[in-house]
């Protein structure tokens, strides 16, 4: 029976329990089967990722040797995880835009670590900031964001972040920037304002105007519809907290719900704001009810003019600017960047893989 050689193959597919275990066993049964077991085999791997043999395997035992074929025992070995990309800058004072190439369609880890230098920051205020974004592709081909660590104050400690996603291969890059946040609005608060909540009957109010309470008379200044509320302030009168309002034009606002009166000032850290007219929102970073004081905001979106008032949508405060937004100092900040691609585990694309092993058998 010398020279003689047969080969076989068998297809597999990875389970959870096969990444636990750290191996997987395959029958593998020859196209012709030998009268004993005195023969030499040799076997590869390949999975469906790859097009040769896979660096994720490596070749195990032959055990349960047979004239008609063997079990072939495949290791997973616990590789670790690959940095595919990475950056670190010690010095930075200006936002910057970082761009790494994935190679595979795996899971990818990204970690951000920002670090004011306060050192170098004297001049800046307390309340700047600094954020992150990073965006992607994902594997169904939507570009994804996701929001970075923010650092809200110059004294603080390093902030950093870990966002597990899934990147594409084909030119898709993962792409994470920077911002300087921190903007400031001068201005003061209006005294006395209110809000009430309830539904329009017609056409809204219109910026500004005077409206009037209908049981009381008084007359109060419409600032805007925030989150379902009309925002005022009173500006004769006794307001009643409980009547419908009216304009001019005989629009009304029907109360559905109580009127209360607002506190002065923006009392909440965190709150969103909202411009009437301009649309323009971002979240305040201080908490202060002073008069005739500059308020710090974050995460601006939109373009907040110099007119029109601004409104905290949690407890409905007014700020009425007296200036356009002033964008804060850039300051000297560390930032380091990682993407790492993941080792196989219970959650990766390995699982669910077809795994294809292939022999060939020379008889003695």
């Amino acid at each position: 029976m010398a020279n003689i050689s047969t080969m076989g193959r068998a297809k597999y597919t990875l389970t959870v329990q096969d990444v636990t275990n750290g191996f997987f066993a395959v029958p593998i049964l020859w196209d012709t089967p030998f009268n004993d077991t005195n023969y030499i085999c040799s076997w590869s791997v390949l999975d469906e990722y790859f097009p040769a043999p896979s660096l994720d395997f490596g070749q195990g035992d032959i055990h349960y040797k047979r004239g008609d074929g063997f079990i072939a025992v495949v290791t997973i070995p616990g590789a670790a995880p690959i940095v595919q990309g990475q950056w670190d800058d010690f010095d930075e004072d200006t936002p910057i835009t970082l761009t790494f190439q994935p190679l595979v369609s795996t899971l990818y880890q990204i970690s951000i670590y920002l670090h004011a230098k306060t050192g170098e920051n004297s001049g800046n205020n307390p309340l700047d900031a600094l954020g992150s974004t990073i965006s992607f592709q994902a594997e169904t081909g939507e570009f994804l964001s996701v929001a970075g660590p923010t650092i809200t104050a110059l004294q603080a400690s390093p902030s950093s972040a870990t966002e597990p996603i899934y990147s594409t291969t084909g030119g898709n890059p993962i792409t994470i920037t920077t911002a300087f946040l921190t903007s400031s609005i001068p201005g003061d608060y209006v005294d006395d304002t209110s809000y009430a909540v309830g539904t329009f009957v017609s056409t809204p109010f219109t910026y500004g105007e005077l409206i009037t309470q209908a049981n009381t008379g008084a007359t109060a200044t419409y600032y805007g519809y925030v989150s379902g509320n009309i925002v005022y302030g009173l500006v004769s009168g006794v307001d009643d907290f409980a009547s419908n309002w009216s304009d001019a034009a005989h629009y009304v606002f029907t109360n559905g719900g109580g009127q209360t009166a607002s506190a002065d000032g923006f009392y909440n850290t965190g709150a969103t704001v909202v411009q009437s007219v301009s649309g323009a929102s971002a979240l305040t970073l201080n908490a202060s009810g002073t008069s005739n004081n500059d308020f710090y905001v974050g995460s601006v979106s939109g373009v907040f003019d110099s007119t029109h008032a601004i409104i905290d949508n949690s407890i409905f405060a007014v700020y009425m600017p007296t200036g356009a937004i002033v964008p804060g100092v850039p300051f000297h900040y560390h930032i380091s960047a990682r993407i790492v691609q993941m080792p196989n585990s219970a959650v990766t694309p390995q699982v669910g893989a077809q795994v294809t092993v292939e022999a060939m058998a020379s008889h003695r």
